[in-house]
């Protein structure tokens, strides 16, 4: 009874998989006002303004994210409690958002380039910003390939009995020594082996997710997976 338990229990866990992914949103604030610089920022001369199918959405920098929205056949600026209709001028997108100052926009390849300008001041630096919802789901792409890569093992009976799970709690193997599989506690050590590797998978999984979002929320079109290993 104790080996047809096991056996059952085994094609159960073979049949699990556990994923959860919350998208979440910062708290946001102005572009392009986290740093500044005396120098002028580039003017773009002779270069068309982009395209609006290019420009209209959310956009994602370090620090915050605004939205280009198109209205009436114009395009205005959104952020927090300012916004401006946009207006081409050498290159750029340009609008006012009294009292604060003025900003400007053009696109950089994918991304959108800005400079802000406060109130009887000058152009600061270079922000980029990040298409926002492309840029994260392409970052869980990323997640789900390495989650899938990963392996992570819980054992019972000083190692009798060996569960092996994936980045995504499912599991991938089980091995079971002489010992373990005459046991009338096969089925416990099965379970117990198993809850082990779920837990290091777990604990890998949402730091591989506090990973995705600290790469997104900082504008980086790339997440560092950092050392996923647990010991065994």
């Amino acid at each position: 009874m104790a080996r047809e338990g096991a056996r059952l229990l085994a094609i159960t866990l073979a049949s699990q998989c556990v994923f959860f992914l919350v998208v979440q949103r910062a708290p946001h604030s102005f572009a392009g006002a986290l740093r500044r610089s005396p120098r002028l920022g580039r003017t773009a001369c002779g270069v068309d303004a982009p395209p609006a199918e290019q420009i209209v959405g959310a956009w994602r920098y370090i620090g915050g994210a605004y939205a280009i929205k198109e209205s009436d056949g114009q395009l205005v600026f959104h952020e927090n409690n300012l916004q401006g209709e946009l207006r081409p001028e050498a290159g750029w997108l340009v609008a006012d958002l009294p009292p604060a100052g003025t900003i400007r926009l053009r696109m950089n390849g994918d991304d959108v380039l800005s400079n802000f300008k406060p109130t009887n001041s000058e152009w600061g630096e270079d922000v980029t910003a990040l298409r926002e919802w492309k840029s994260l789901s392409d970052k869980t792409v990323a997640l789900d390939q390495k989650l899938d890569s990963l392996s992570f093992m819980g054992k019972s009976l000083n190692g009798a009995v060996v569960v092996t799970v994936d980045g995504r709690q499912r599991p991938s193997g089980l091995k079971i020594s002489d010992e373990a599989a005459n046991s009338q506690q096969l089925g416990s050590l099965i379970v117990e082996a198993h809850n082990k590797a779920v837990q290091k998978s777990m604990t890998s999984m949402t730091e591989r997710l506090r990973e995705v979002y600290a790469a997104h929320f900082s504008a980086k079109r790339e997440v560092v997976f950092g050392n996923a290993e647990q010991p065994a």
